[in-house]
């Protein structure tokens, strides 16, 4: 098994039908290359696998167990799922999450694009968290698929299809043609957000950099209420993004929380504002393919040239060569 650098049972590299074991459960190369020795005459506990579902994206975390010299040899792997659940009732929602423990799961109250693997919800719609699980390319999938899962009775029994679990609704993804890889719709624009909604977390699914303004590391208080300071440092954030070969784009917001703030930065001269209603149309256009974002006057917002230079090509070498000391 896979040890870190503090193990105390050290064992010596597998032999013979040890490494032809290891071989077959790790054709990627992947192997394990530090062992733990499991002592015997008693049980003994080690921490095999960290429940920690962070990057659904990645390979999987994985445990393999040797069984003596003769090659007898098991692989565990963690399947990350993390759940976000939507229009559910509460009543309904509380044994499924209380299920969740049995398989290993977790789950959120919001969508993460770094973690979210399902969104079980009891109605299909294009609604904010439907469009970011389909950016994420991830399924959306009644509770019934979380009883499947825990109704498992064997390890060997394949996992939910989450094609049998399809939640009824309007079938509004059905023209989305998805790419092989997440939706990378809005890549070329940096939203700033002002509060702490689904808008960063659909921006972010659809490959736009974020700029969190009700974050006080990145806009202290001391600037944020100081009107001037304020639309000085959005102006500076507004130069940095073109060096970046992005555009800066405000999400306006109803929220008592920022209406000072948002007040104040539509001072900004050459401000680009925009809604989360256009974030969507912007993402799903074009069957999927995505369109330019359209600020709250309905003109597009157009990226900037050279927003899809691969970082370290001539391109961008020859476009970012100046640098923002500041």
């Amino acid at each position: 098994a896979d040890a870190g650098p503090g193990d105390r049972f050290a064992l010596r590299g597998p032999e013979g039908h040890q490494s032809a074991a290891l071989g077959v459960l790790h054709p990627a190369g992947d192997a394990p290359t530090r062992f733990v020795a499991l002592r015997k005459g008693g049980l003994t506990t080690i921490p095999l696998l960290q429940l920690s579902h962070s990057d659904p994206g990645g390979p999987p975390p994985s445990v393999t167990l040797l069984f003596g010299t003769m090659g007898s040899a098991v692989r565990l792997t963690l399947v990350p799922m993390n759940y976000v659940f939507s229009s559910i009732r509460k009543a309904d929602l509380a044994p499924v999450v209380a299920s969740l423990g049995y398989v290993g799961a977790t789950h959120s109250d919001r969508w993460d694009p770094s973690r979210s693997t399902h969104l079980v919800t009891s109605e299909k719609k294009a609604a904010a968290k439907g469009i970011m699980a389909w950016c994420c390319r991830r399924p959306a999938v009644t509770k019934g698929y979380v009883a499947a899962l825990v109704g498992r009775r064997d390890a060997r029994d394949p996992l939910p299809d989450p094609a049998d679990h399809v939640p009824p609704g309007k079938d509004w993804d059905r023209d989305l043609v998805p790419s092989s890889g997440p939706c990378r719709s809005l890549l070329g624009y940096r939203v700033a957000c002002m509060v702490d909604d689904d808008s960063e977390a659909l921006s972010s699914s659809a490959g736009a950099e974020v700029l969190r303004l009700h974050d006080g590391e990145v806009l202290p208080a001391s600037v944020r209420d100081d009107a001037e300071e304020a639309r000085f440092w959005y102006d500076r954030q507004m130069a940095r993004a073109e060096e970046d070969r992005r555009v800066l784009v405000l999400i306006e917001s109803s929220s008592k929380s920022c209406k000072a703030l948002f007040g104040t930065l539509k001072g900004v001269d050459g401000i680009r504002i925009t809604n989360a209603r256009n974030l969507a149309k912007a993402i799903t256009s074009n069957r999927g393919a995505g369109d330019l974002i359209l600020d709250t006057k309905r003109v597009p917002i157009q990226k900037i040239v050279g927003w899809d230079a691969e970082p370290g090509t001539a391109a961008d070498e020859a476009d970012g060569a100046s640098g923002d000391g500041g």
